[in-house]
């Protein structure tokens, strides 16, 4: 099915672009979200034509709806955040297959109190910026240690970024 069909057909709440470079061709890859699944559409370049290259069943058992989704700069990582979940499952992307990588619980996340609201990669490929309740952490991808809290939230925080050079951290709420 064509990407533009494909998303017509669904409801998606959120989507992210990277760019892929292989040997043979370049390709964009879109992620686009729903309530419950990711899915990964390609697009060659040379032929102009999108097509679902895979799709990934995320919260059907946690009964969680998608909140974020987020590419690391070096786009081998993809973080799916739910809103208001237990957990951030992180995926794997090399060579156009995306496989689970780990999850991150967020009891650990946010030292037993909190939930996963939405998750941002900084620029610099380590670190990641997780939003909960009235935080933000910034979590050590590699390490699995949170780094730095950003605190003083009133109401839940749904969307987190930070700037190029990873030196601004900016955090909406509801």
């Amino acid at each position: 099915e064509s990407l533009w069909a494909g998303i017509l057909k669904r409801d998606i709440l959120t989507f992210c672009w990277m760019m892929s470079d292989n040997k043979t061709s370049s390709s964009l890859v879109l992620a686009s979200a729903g309530e419950t699944d990711v899915i990964l559409w390609s697009e060659n370049l040379q032929s102009r034509k999108f097509e679902i290259c895979e799709r990934i069943d995320l919260f059907e058992k946690d009964n969680a709806v998608l909140g974020s989704l987020s590419w690391n700069s070096s786009n081998k990582l993809l973080a799916c955040a739910p809103k208001r979940g237990s957990s951030l499952p992180l995926f794997t992307f090399s060579d156009g297959i995306i496989s689970f990588s780990k999850r991150l619980e967020s009891q650990v996340l946010f030292q037993g109190g909190g939930e996963v609201n939405c998750a941002c990669f900084m620029n610099n490929n380590k670190h990641i910026l997780i939003g909960s309740s009235s935080i933000v952490n910034m979590w050590d991808v590699q390490s699995d240690e949170c780094l730095r809290a950003f605190e003083g939230y009133s109401s839940p925080v749904t969307c987190i970024c930070s700037n190029n050079k990873d030196s601004f951290v900016v955090g909406g709420m509801e």
